[in-house]
């Protein structure tokens, strides 16, 4: 992320940037959360009714073969137990914690902590993989959709919650109530559904929220085993931010401090990768889709340190031309720290790092290559995309971050960010997948909250099977507008 002048030590809250006037609630927290008392009740009525109608609508419309559950499915269900889902790379990894995410968010908009919210996360899932499939339950789905699921829609519903002005009227009333149901649907239902949508309330808190809007084109230049393969121009977004509502001695909540980036690349060039993805009907074609949370779940500020310091969540989903298929959940140890250069803080050092253990699924480089056929000739199967030919490993494995940046107020800055991902498959002999990617660029200020952000990036892929490798490496020149809110 790169970040505009830092703040005055007297600026150090900064307002959402939606915002309108003084707030009056007491605290950075959740809007008005102190004042509303937690409902049970009603977010597990929401979640059942939520799955019901993502059931209605795969059986008696699109007409889903699985959908047509009975007693008897649901007894099978119960008898069999879990098992490993082989479905398609974006359902498991995006589709599931997107529901897992309104789960959690239903809870949350009814007055509940993360964490007992996480409960119903976990319970809509498991209502979903044992009641409304006649599929066997997925053990891949109910973990991704559990732990992927909180700490996704913790973030948006936080940052849906940062919109919401009940003092706002008229036409900007509107609109922060549809792009908070936009960011977060489940938040904006209950809204809807509780009369808030249209209540008179008080003003929002203010937040420590940095947001960054990027937009620009690239080329992008990959080797398959050492042999060029593509040269793509492309044009990409990017929207990436950062929240810290954490001050010192008061309390700290799951995600007060997070990170977050959505990315989007496509391209008019034709070319021979399969991605899920893509732009139908607009001759264009989704080369790279992207999105990435880390958020601090216990921690805090030391204090005498400008940063903070705990144990970090991670959910993150990538999937095109350059990353293959490549998402995981995590748990680790990490730190964001700002480092003064300067008496009058115009020259400083930021950084972030973190460590991750993670459960992750990573394409199955083999499998695309050579096929299915390749691995039965060994005794394995890559399992996981076979019924959509879309193979990838799920599997424990690691990941970490190491991010830095020299900033100028007045100029701009320098970072460099590093990224590692490791996945071992529960299948296969010895199947695993490692990505290693570096990122450098500058900040070149133009006018006001405006900068130009040209950046290269690097990215190694090596894929390892019964004693065999290969690789990949993709180059990638990106020449970025970005607008600070």
């Amino acid at each position: 992320m790169v970040h505009a002048p830092r703040p005055s030590p007297e600026d150090t809250i900064r307002p959402n940037p939606l915002d309108v006037g003084e707030d009056g609630c007491k605290d950075l927290k959740s809007h008005c959360e102190e004042e509303q008392r937690p409902n049970y009740w009603k977010p597990a009525l929401e979640v059942i009714l939520y799955n019901m109608l993502l059931w209605s609508n795969s059986k008696y419309i699109s007409k889903q073969e699985w959908a047509n559950i009975s007693w008897e499915t649901i007894r099978d269900n119960f008898e069999e137990g879990f098992v490993w889902d082989p479905n398609s790379f974006s359902g498991n990894q995006l589709s599931h914690p997107h529901s897992g995410a309104m789960y959690l968010s239903f809870a949350r908009a009814n007055g509940l902590d993360f964490w007992t919210s996480t409960v119903y996360a976990f319970a809509g899932s498991l209502m979903w993989e044992m009641f409304l499939e006649r599929e066997h339950p997925s053990a891949n789905d109910l973990l991704f959709t559990t732990i992927g699921g909180a700490f996704l829609g913790e973030a948006l519903y936080r940052l849906s919650d940062m919109v919401i002005d009940e003092s706002a009227r008229g036409l900007q009333r509107v609109f922060r109530e549809a792009f908070a149901l936009l960011l977060d649907p489940a938040h904006g239902i209950d809204r809807l559904v509780s009369g808030k949508m249209w209540k008179k309330g008080q003003r929002r808190s203010k937040h420590n929220l940095l947001l960054d809007l990027s937009f620009g084109a690239a080329g992008m230049l990959i080797y398959d085993d050492g042999h060029p393969d593509v040269l793509l121009p492309a044009y990409g977004m990017r929207i990436q931010g950062m929240l810290n509502d954490i001050g010192i001695g008061r309390k700290v909540d799951p995600f007060d401090f997070f990170r977050f980036k959505v990315e989007l690349s496509f391209t008019h060039t034709p070319f021979d990768e399969e991605i899920d993805t893509r732009i139908q009907g607009l001759g264009m074609t989704v080369t790279e889709v992207g999105l990435s949370i880390e958020g601090l779940l216990v921690g805090g500020k030391p204090e005498r340190m400008d940063g903070v310091l705990g144990l970090f969540a991670k959910y993150s989903y990538q999937e095109g031309i350059l990353t293959d298929k490549l998402s995981d959940v995590g748990l680790g140890f990490g730190t964001s720290i700002t480092v003064p250069l300067d008496s009058q803080s115009r020259f400083f050092l930021e950084g972030f790092g973190a460590v991750y253990s993670i459960l992750g699924a990573s394409s199955a480089r083999f499998a695309e290559r050579y096929g299915r056929e390749y691995y039965l000739e060994r005794g394995e199967d890559y399992f996981f995309g076979s019924e959509m030919n879309t193979p990838y490993y799920i599997g424990p494995g690691s990941s970490g971050t190491v991010e830095t940046r020299l900033v100028w107020s007045d100029v701009g800055g320098l970072f460099v960010r590093f990224d590692t991902n490791h996945v071992w498959s529960i299948f296969g002999g010895g199947a695993s997948e490692h990505v290693l990617s570096s990122t450098m660029g500058l900040e070149l200020r133009l006018i006001h909250d405006w900068s130009l952000v040209p950046q290269y990036e690097n990215l190694f892929r090596f894929s390892f099977f019964d004693g065999e490798r290969i690789q990949k490496e993709c180059h990638v020149l990106r020449f970025y507008v970005n607008y600070r809110f």
